[in-house]
């Protein structure tokens, strides 16, 4: 078996596992602030804001096996990664300045809608460029049972550590401004931090790639033929662990991206206690981290498949205790940070596994169908994604809609109930839904090991 497996300097590893930090900081940028920039900055419907976020998300899906296929079909003198990577973080950059900057301001609500939808998507083709490198290079750089397993929770404890930081500091950053959420300076100047991580996260990559993204690699694989929705279809209808891993990571994210948006929210109307926010924020980067960790150790030992599932049922069960206690009164303050805490050391140890676990799914469509096809398979991947997590725009927008939100709208019962849903509930179900997906993954450690075991590579 050992002829078989691949590994890389741990030096690479590092240095690459920042190109998810690289997009996901843009990420947190959107997922954070991009209703709150619309609705209390710009002064535009929220529900519009929320279509903008879905239909953008959308289109973005339909345009990420296209971008997958150019990337599979690549084979230039700087490799077939490293010249995506770069060309995605200039065009994610720009979009993040032009849709944060405030530089441009249209008096008229119609022109400021096609201002916002037009870098928007703009931003997303970017994201997919730079991202679809992150999930497919990873099975240039190692299939090693430990390396892979250290290469995601690199990858998830980067992106925690700047999460953390920026939910601790950056909604008190925008607020000390004179007009609170109001003010466009905040906004800019976040977007400027964004763009400088992604800046100098995007030269390490590029560095961490430079021995294994070479020409000659591809040259050897089998190349993808022509990809069409047809054979796309084909690739999810015969491709189970990809079937499986779509539904359960894509619930999961959409309950991530709920929460997200919900989070200020949250806080204010639910909690009542927007102050809290940063003190979650700060445990969670400390019991984030140790969720990836732990989820590393548990991959390596049993599989990614066991660490993924363990996340997931400790992700439905903080929320229930939420549910059941309800904690919002002063005395049981102490619980409802604690459950908080638990929900984001449980998410940390299911997502530290995704990006590994799509390296896997690679793996298997090479291994059962002869096609080296990463960036397809990982775009592919990204469609579903994407198109489940897009709801997170559209169900926040009708619960804007459905309690009449105004910035600043004095505390209600069903703003109260609207946003324990969206945190707590909604999520929870979410979690249920990825556990039922994911009985049906096959790729346990034993069959991955004999899928390597027995590869012609």
């Amino acid at each position: 078996m050992e002829k078989n497996i691949v590994k890389t300097k741990y030096l690479n590893l590092f240095l690459f596992s920042g190109n998810e930090t690289a997009t996901t900081a843009s990420f947190n940028l959107i997922a954070v602030f991009f209703m709150l920039m619309m609705t209390d900055s710009l002064i535009l419907s929220g529900v519009i804001a929320g279509v903008i976020f879905a239909v953008s998300r959308v289109l973005d899906a339909f345009t990420d096996p296209l971008i997958g296929t150019l990337i599979d079909k690549t084979i230039s003198r700087f490799g077939r990664y490293r010249p995506y990577i770069v060309l995605g973080s200039l065009i994610l950059n720009t979009g993040i300045l032009m849709l944060f900057g405030g530089f441009v301001r249209f008096a008229n609500d119609t022109w400021m809608y096609v201002w916002i939808v037009f870098w928007y998507v703009f931003y997303i083709i970017g994201y997919t460029f730079q991202s679809a490198c992150t999930r497919s290079a990873q099975t240039i750089l190692t299939n090693d049972k430990f390396q892979r397993p250290l290469l995601g929770a690199l990858l998830a404890s980067f992106s925690y550590i700047f999460y953390g930081v920026f939910l601790i500091t950056s909604v008190v950053y925008v607020k000390s401004f004179d007009g609170g959420f109001s003010n466009p300076i905040g906004y800019r100047n976040l977007a400027f931090i964004v763009i400088s991580v992604n800046l100098v996260l995007t030269v390490l990559a590029v560095i961490g790639l430079k021995d294994d993204d070479k020409r000659e690699k591809y040259l050897k694989l089998s190349k993808p033929e022509k990809v069409t929705w047809k054979s796309m279809l084909v690739l999810i209808k015969h491709n189970t662990p990809l079937r499986a891993l779509m539904v359960a990571a894509g619930t999961n994210k959409l309950a991530q991206l709920i929460t997200a948006t919900s989070m200020a929210y949250f806080f204010t109307y639910t909690v009542g206690n927007i102050d809290l926010q940063p003190v979650v924020a700060a445990w969670g980067l400390g019991f984030g981290i140790l969720g990836v960790l732990i989820g590393m150790v548990v991959a390596q030992v049993f599989g990614r498949k066991k660490s993924f599932m363990l996340g997931t049922y400790l992700g439905l069960f903080f929320p229930i205790i939420i549910i059941v206690t309800h904690p919002f009164t002063l005395q049981l303050q102490w619980l409802l940070i604690g459950c908080l805490v638990a929900i984001i050391f449980s998410t940390a140890l299911a997502s530290a596994n995704v990006l590994p676990l799509i390296a896997d799914v690679a793996d298997y469509e090479f291994h059962v169908n002869k096609q080296y096809i990463p960036s397809i398979v990982g775009t592919t991947f990204s469609l579903i994604d994407k198109l489940m997590s897009s709801l997170s725009g559209v169900i926040l927008a009708f619960v804007l809609w459905a309690i009449a939100y105004v910035p600043d709208m004095p505390p209600t019962s069903s703003a109260f109930w609207a946003f324990f849903a969206m945190v707590i509930i909604i999520p929870a179900l979410g979690h249920v839904a990825s556990i039922i997906a994911f009985k049906y993954y096959p790729l346990n450690k034993e069959y991955y090991n004999k899928m390597i075991e027995s590869s012609d590579e």
